[in-house]
């Protein structure tokens, strides 16, 4: 069990072991906030949303390692974020409000960017490529995807006016292959894009706050 703790503007990392009956604290710096925190599905690595110089940007950590690596660096808030393995991909979800999958050169200016949440992948396969753009809502936010099963992913969108719970299905297709030159040696990496099809799962009259999916991915509480 995993928790993050802050006092007096100091990150912890709390590690709880319930069977030793111990816990452990390691300091967690570089960051004003860290936001939502999920696990890697072999529990070795946690993903987390984090807030650096006023900027919200996507981190990984090996809890092997002392140091988180950053995977989003860009002036746009990117949050909730949760590893999945899809349709035999390897990556991350999150929410973004970036408008488009090519950011390169945006800048700030006079105010931060607004705009609502989409939801973008990341693929960790190839995570040199842009993330992907799966849901393209024009005014509406997606926002606490998680995995359900090896092909479905579920998520909270007010699509309709109140926030309910979604499901999508990430469909890849081949896209090119690109080559790779190593002094004299030469590797092919085969590229592929993501689609994704998507259904409500949910037709509540109020918000929902809050999903969580249970394990085996056929039970919700919200």
């Amino acid at each position: 069990l995993i928790g993050i703790h802050e006092k007096s503007d100091q990150i912890k990392l709390i590690n709880f072991d319930l069977p030793e009956k111990k816990k452990t604290k390691d300091d967690i710096r570089g960051f004003q906030r860290i936001y939502q925190v999920n696990f890697s599905s072999d529990g070795r690595s946690l993903i987390f949303s984090a807030q650096n110089r006023g900027q919200t940007d996507i981190y990984l950590f090996e809890l092997s390692m002392t140091r988180p690596t950053q995977l989003t660096n860009d002036i746009f808030d990117d949050s909730y974020p949760t590893m999945i393995q899809l349709s035999g991909a390897n990556g991350i979800l999150f929410s973004s409000n970036r408008p488009d999958e090519n950011i390169s050169g945006a800048t700030y200016d006079s105010i931060l960017p607004v705009g609502n949440y989409n939801l973008y992948f990341l693929n960790l396969d190839n995570p040199s490529l842009d993330p992907i753009k799966i849901t393209s809502f024009p005014t509406e936010n997606q926002t606490q995807s998680a995995q359900i099963n090896d092909k479905y992913f579920s998520f909270l969108s007010d699509e309709n006016g109140i926030i309910n719970l979604y499901q999508g299905q990430l469909d890849s297709s081949f896209l090119r292959i690109d080559t790779i030159q190593e002094g004299d040696a030469y590797s092919f990496d085969s590229i592929y894009t993501f689609t994704s099809s998507i259904e409500p799962l949910s037709d509540m009259n109020a918000n929902i706050i809050e999903a969580s999916i249970a394990q085996k991915g056929n039970k919700w509480a919200y």
